[in-house]
């Protein structure tokens, strides 16, 4: 072609080419389904009602862990511990930021798992053992095992590489559901059944709580475990918890996560055993502690 063959056109604007009007392509949207919607709202649920826990949970260590546990007086724990009570067990207070929230997050949580189940009932599951981890945002390996503190990288948590269905999160929380269960029944249940509250409980029912039960020896020091257990499992549950709703999963994350969790550990410890070496309770007080401890 030379030049010659070239001739000038009237230039036509793109429009005309490519109409505004003309029904351009959009890929379609895939729709949520029932499980990922259902998930969302269960996880929101969990999320805000543990928020909402964390007000009487904190209290609570505060003057049950925290303060007997750096060795104040006797009476100063008392103190402390009747003024958080008298915030948490407030008419409003007790039903709405210790049993509302309490109940909404386990029955949440339970639903969760029923949900999750149904979706995965017709896929196999495959076990994995053994495995080292490099992706740390995995629910299945918990804040990565011991190893983790030592830089030996994240590996999956023994409970689900034998139960798939299970995260350590959620194995904890079914652990402390029950540890708190326990508590609430000695605690709770037994002064209510008896006086038709618990308005008589001070730090000094759990001396007796340490020293007295049906069982005799044997039973005092399943009492002992079980303050100890709970302790460590809520410490748990709760920081990692934490830590993944703020989605800190970072190793150093996962490294301070664990100390706190020992360290508090190690406080209640030393909480429970200065309450066990306290005085028993004498006269009135004292057989009305034994009565709620030997009804339930």
């Amino acid at each position: 072609m030379s030049l010659e063959d070239l001739r000038q056109i009237i230039p036509t604007p793109l429009e005309e080419i490519y109409p505004e009007d003309e029904p351009q392509f959009t890929p379609p949207t895939r729709k949520k389904s029932w499980v990922h919607k259902a998930s969302s709202i269960l996880l929101n649920i969990q999320k805000y009602s543990a928020y909402g826990f964390l007000g009487f949970y904190g209290l609570h260590l505060a003057s049950t862990v925290i303060v007997p546990g750096l060795g104040l007086s006797q009476q100063t724990c008392q103190d402390v511990f009747e003024m958080a009570r008298n915030v948490y067990m407030g008419p409003l207070m007790e039903p709405t930021m210790v049993y509302a929230t309490g109940v909404l997050h386990v029955a949440a949580g339970v639903a969760l798992r029923v949900v999750r189940s149904l979706a995965r009932r017709d896929k196999r599951v495959r076990k994995e053992t053994d495995i080292i981890i490099k992706e740390e945002n995995r629910d299945d390996i918990g804040l990565g095992g011991i190893g983790t503190i030592f830089g030996l990288g994240f590996k999956k948590s023994w409970i689900s590489s034998q139960f798939p269905s299970f995260t350590p999160l959620t194995f904890s929380g079914y652990i402390m559901t029950g540890a708190l269960a326990y508590h609430f029944a000695k605690m709770k249940l037994g002064p209510v059944a008896i006086d038709g509250d618990s308005s008589l409980i001070t730090l000094s029912y759990v001396t007796h709580y340490l020293h007295q039960s049906p069982y005799g020896s044997l039973g005092c020091y399943f009492n002992y475990a079980m303050l100890v257990l709970l302790s460590w499992v809520s410490f748990y549950h709760t920081v990692s918890g934490l830590f993944k709703y703020r989605r800190q999963f970072s190793l150093r994350a996962k490294k301070i996560a664990y100390g706190i969790i020992a360290f508090m550990t190690a406080l209640s410890v030393v909480s429970i055993t200065r309450m066990r070496h306290w005085s028993l309770e004498v006269g009135f007080l004292g057989k009305q502690f034994a009565k709620y401890l030997f009804v339930v």
